[in-house]
């Protein structure tokens, strides 16, 4: 088989034959190896950060403490008669400001655990297992999602594999009618408004258009809607902030792509990037940015963050910084401990090289 039909895997990015395969198998073998490693590693920062806690020196997680709002609306007052109850607010202020997550992996990981079958693990119901399904979404207010269509850097053939996800996004909106699909502002509130949760797409790494600007146009016309530049791993055109540096940041063709992706109407994600890389994609683009899923490095030091110069640059030209509730990312700590295992999965892949 050489091309994905009818929600069977492709199987020469799924399971490539001869020399590939075994370095690819020698590859997930140490990096399973080394995964199991940095989770031992991090256990003594886990207990010293419970035994803080314990003795009173490190606040536990932050909570959301929303007070009964009295009767006259300002939460002054004593609650009583015509008071209304947190969570009637909270649904209150999600119907006129919807929940939008740039970014949702659930794709993949009905691809990867499910084989991409949708009658196995089937988000119209609840998910035990998963972090995301449609009532825990409506349960929260979402009201606009981003599905990531993401695929492996290291997939055989990495666009065939993205337009596989694709495909598996447009059968799982199809089969249930919460959800519709959209592909600009317009279409989300429009689907907004008829209390449906408008579906778009991302795609998580600039390895899926296989440095091609005809295979970008390609996914803009299949519906995807923001290209993340990089994901983990140093491209031809793009330095990622978890590889290597090797180009500065963007070189002439990343550039180009950042221009097509403007004149198309797509957004710019810089989640992934080096700060470099972050910097070239502002000045290349006409348009505003986003990241799609990054928090801020003075707060939680990892390179997946987002410096507070870029910040401040995004914001002034109009663009947006979508927070990750990830520990490496969020918790200062954890993420020193992030970089830490980073930097040894690199030294892990540059023996396998």
């Amino acid at each position: 088989m050489d091309r994905y039909d009818g929600g069977q895997a492709v199987d020469h990015w799924t399971g490539p034959a001869g020399h590939e395969a075994d370095t690819r198998t020698r590859t997930r073998t140490r990096f399973e190896q080394w995964l199991r490693e940095a989770l031992h590693a991090l256990r003594p920062t886990a207990r010293r950060i419970k035994a803080k806690r314990s003795r009173g020196r490190l606040p536990r997680s932050p909570r959301i403490i929303l007070p009964r709002i009295g009767g006259d609306g300002s939460g002054n007052g004593p609650a009583g008669a015509g008071s209304v109850p947190a969570m009637d607010l909270v649904a209150r202020i999600h119907a006129d400001l919807p929940v939008i997550d740039g970014h949702n992996d659930l794709p993949w990981r009905i691809r990867s655990e499910a084989g991409g079958d949708l009658d196995r693990a089937d988000p119209r119901g609840r998910l035990p297992d998963f972090h995301t399904d449609v009532p825990r979404m409506l349960a929260g207010g979402v009201g606009g999602q981003f599905w990531s269509v993401y695929v492996p850097a290291d997939a055989a053939a990495p666009f065939e594999a993205t337009v596989a996800q694709i495909d598996l996004v447009g059968r799982m909106v199809a089969r249930d009618d919460r959800l519709e699909p959209a592909t600009t502002a317009d279409d989300v509130r429009r689907i907004r408004s008829r209390g449906r949760i408008a579906s778009l797409m991302g795609a998580e790494g600039g390895h899926s258009i296989e440095a091609d600007l005809g295979k970008l146009r390609d996914l803009f016309d299949r519906g995807v809607r923001y290209l993340t530049l990089t994901h983990s791993n140093t491209l031809p055109w793009a330095d990622s902030a978890t590889d290597d540096p090797v180009h500065g940041g963007l070189t002439g063709f990343g550039r180009d792509v950042v221009r097509e992706m403007n004149r198309l109407g797509m957004l710019v994600d810089v989640s992934h990037v080096s700060a470099d890389t972050m910097w070239d994609a502002l000045e290349s683009s006409g348009k505003p940015i986003i990241a799609s899923h990054s928090n801020a490095r003075a707060l939680a030091d990892h390179p997946r963050n987002v410096p507070d110069d870029v910040l401040a640059e995004i914001g002034r030209r109009g663009g947006v910084v979508m927070a990750v509730f990830f520990p490496g990312f969020v918790v200062a700590e954890t993420a020193r401990e992030m970089r830490a295992m980073f930097d040894r999965w690199r030294e892990v892949r540059a023996e396998l090289v």
